[in-house]
């Protein structure tokens, strides 16, 4: 051993690279071993790496020579104890690279070994004269949108307004028009929390199961859209506030995180907000302020579940069926999972909240691992709209009706006309998905992924809405000449189009990725006129939380797809979205109704679901899923790899699945190409894997892992996703 070097004093070390395992290192006279969590930096190969300490230990097994490591790279551990504990369980669990899993889990600047700092306070602003200020829509459109959007809010941060869409140039404006006035009084002394709303019979009932659980427990609060879901959780949250205990709140979604703070900040001083569309330094804000135990409440999406806590009392799960808590790429983790692991660990209630609940989330309340809450009816005297399916066999729905029926389109002109609002739902947008020649059939696809490209008209592009490429349109066919180019299907853009066109005296307002791509949401959600007649048109961003009391009719165009689709998951995912989004019509005293357009008006799950609702249809599914021996019955994971020559994919996952196999106790299918087989120049491929137990699946991944082999062609990348949202 090299002189210098302290013999009892070695560490292991997760190194932030994609290695299965963990590396030993010495630790040098004159460094202070390491306690586990910490930051260090050490030789890998011929390269200086970064990783985290995960122990100390006396003796090594290496079996080879030990390094030593570099230095250690901040001052204490940058995971606590149990925050540490439960990302090396999420590694486990999920069959990922340890080292960046537990990388993953730190904001940027503190993967690089800086401190955590809470940031001086930003500038405050008392809103006043909102109502009566004089600023014209028509002279200054942004400033009237600003002023609408600041219509309830009666102090705001300069990071509120951004994500209220409001740039520094109309901050100014306002400012200038006293509509904002600097907030220099201590808020301490003046903020006054609102009083809470006095619950309901149900809603007090579900606060009461809550605040007699004694640590560890799971709730499920299945309650329809309108309930006062919310209103639970603020009020579970006071009763831990005023514990001297912290919540943590996750949304599915960043558009959901404005009026989520607006509606948190009435009732607590100290909330902090984490998300990736927020600036780095405000992310690192919230973490300081969390784990010094500063903030009372945290609102985050996804991975604001890492955030370290030092008195955390309670977990919400907002829209927990929400596919967006599954990690997409890297680190395949889901947030909602993980956020049971982390309750358990912590000993502390959990409260999953949906009107539409995962059906791995009902079979666990079925099962009794979970505890089963209801809020059957809406908050307010308001009523569950009626749904009803409109068959559309036969009627010639030509691109000039933008996918319109005729019986809708009636039912759009009788709202419309009694003063009402409406919404029309359909998940895709862009204008046309198909371009393509009147002469000789040629088609307008992506180069790098073989599909069809989407034309847009706003602006005027065609883009491919898988890896992003975007070309102007083709004004005449490349393979003959022609400049006869039709566009075929429809998308939010032709939607929108067409019902100006039919009502031109009526606002519409579109809502999807693009419309709101630099503004925010709630500035485009602001649009909407109070009070008279307005159409809104978008994708699910219109389906998740958002409380619209004039709108009175819903449509649905193109939903029922889902229900005749090959992966499994599809039906019950498609009937999430059409609840969620039917939720929206009807929520104050008017009555609301729900037409869901469809070419299979007799599909069994379809009728059952409006006829009967989701519970009974959930069961439905529940029972096909046990005979098939599917999740929540069965376990699943997938093998994906993809490279720029599919044969290449295509062996490598032959290999994994041939040593997977050996195992014996675990169902292997493919590989199969992937549903999108060719994205962004790499060819995709999957293996399903199917096992009874997940302790049978894991053993197969464990085996696996142990098992890889020593090399893999340098073009290919692949992933194991554990519990994936996707079967196919």
């Amino acid at each position: 051993m090299a002189a210098g070097l302290n013999q009892q004093c070695i560490i292991q070390v997760a190194v932030n690279r994609p290695f299965r395992r963990f590396f030993d290192y010495l630790v040098p006279d004159g460094i202070q071993p390491p306690p586990p969590g910490a930051l260090v930096s050490v030789p890998l190969g011929h390269v200086q790496a970064v990783g985290i300490c995960v122990l100390q230990k006396d003796q090594s097994d290496a079996g080879v020579p030990l390094k030593p490591i570099h230095s250690v790279l901040a001052d204490g551990p940058v995971l606590s104890s149990d925050l540490l504990s439960l990302l090396l369980w999420a590694a486990d669990y999920y069959h990922h690279p340890v080292g960046e899993a537990l990388m993953g889990a730190l904001p940027p600047r503190i993967r690089k070994g800086a401190p955590a700092r809470i940031k001086l306070p930003e500038p405050k602003y008392q809103v006043v004269a909102v109502e009566d200020s004089d600023t014209s829509p028509a002279r200054a459109p942004s400033q009237a949108l600003a002023r609408k959007a600041l219509v309830s809010f009666k102090q705001v941060t300069r990071s509120q307004l951004r994500e209220l869409g409001i740039s520094a140039r109309i901050e100014a404006a306002l400012l200038g028009k006293h509509i904002l006035r600097p907030d220099t009084s201590d808020t301490a002394d003046q903020w006054r929390p609102e009083i809470p709303h006095t619950p309901n019979t149900e809603q007090a009932e579900a606060l009461s199961h809550i605040g007699q659980s004694n640590g560890f427990r799971v709730f499920l609060l299945m309650g329809v859209t309108g309930s006062g879901k919310t209103e639970v959780y603020l009020q579970a949250i006071a009763d831990v506030v005023a514990k001297g205990y912290q919540a943590l709140v996750l949304v599915p979604e960043i558009g959901l995180t404005p009026q989520s703070v607006a509606r948190f900040e009435r009732r607590f001083q100290r909330v902090a907000v984490s998300h990736s569309g927020l600036a780095s330094g405000l992310r690192e804000d919230a973490w300081a302020r969390c784990e010094s135990g500063e903030a009372q409440v945290l609102i985050g999406t996804r991975s604001a579940v890492f955030t370290p806590f030092r008195h955390l009392g309670l977990i919400v799960v907002d829209e927990e069926h929400d596919a967006s808590y599954k990690q997409g790429s890297g680190f395949l983790y889901s947030a909602r999972d993980f956020a049971v692991k982390r309750a358990q660990s912590a000993d502390i209630p959990l409260l999953l909240g949906s009107a539409t609940p995962a059906l791995e989330s009902i079979a666990n309340a079925r099962a009794g691992r979970y505890s089963l809450l209801k809020l059957g009816q809406r908050t307010a005297g308001a009523r569950m709209p009626k749904m009803r399916l409109v068959d559309i066999r036969g009627e010639a729905l030509s691109r000039r009706r933008a996918g319109i029926g005729t019986e809708l389109m009636r039912s759009i002109e009788q709202h419309i006309a009694q003063g009402r609002q409406v919404l029309v739902f359909i998940n895709r947008r862009g204008f046309a998905p198909i371009v393509q020649c009147a002469a000789c059939g040629w088609k307008a696809e992506c180069p790098a992924c073989e599909l069809p490209m989407t034309l847009h008209q706003v602006p005027e592009s065609l883009r491919c809405h898988h890896c992003g490429r975007q070309t102007n349109p083709v004004l005449q066919c490349p393979e003959c000449g022609a400049s006869e180019l039709m566009a075929f299907g429809i998308g939010t853009q032709r939607v929108a189009e067409y019902l100006s066109s039919r009502f031109p005296a009526v606002p519409v307002v579109r809502i999807d990725r693009d419309a709101v791509r630099g503004r925010g949401i709630a500035s485009r959600l602001e649009e909407i006129p109070e009070g008279r007649p307005a159409i809104l048109v978008g994708t699910q961003m219109l389906a998740k939380g958002h409380h619209f009391p004039d709108i009175t009719l819903v449509g649905v165009l193109g939903a029922d797809a889902g229900f005749v689709s090959p992966d499994f998951r599809a039906p019950e995912q498609t009937a999430q979205i059409i609840l969620q989004v039917a939720g929206r019509a009807g929520r104050a005293q008017a009555p609301g109704e729900v037409l869901i357009q469809t070419l299979h008006p007799e599909h069994p799950a379809l009728k059952l679901l409006v006829d009967q609702g989701y519970e009974v249809f959930a069961d439905r599914l529940l029972a096909e899923r046990q005979r098939a021996g599917l999740p929540p019955y069965g376990r699943l994971a997938l093998l994906r790899a993809d490279s720029s020559d599919p044969s290449k994919a295509q062996a490598w996952l032959e290999k994994l699945a041939k040593i997977a196999s050996r195992s014996g106790a675990t169902q292997i299918f493919g590989p199969i190409s992937a549903p999108i087989a060719k994205k962004a120049n790499r060819f995709r491929f999957r293996c399903v894997l199917l096992a009874e137990t997940r302790r049978m699946l894991h053993s197969t991944l464990a085996h696996l892992e142990k098992n890889l082999p020593k090399r893999k062609p340098g073009d290919v990348r692949w992933s194991i996703d554990v519990d994936p949202t996707e079967s196919l």
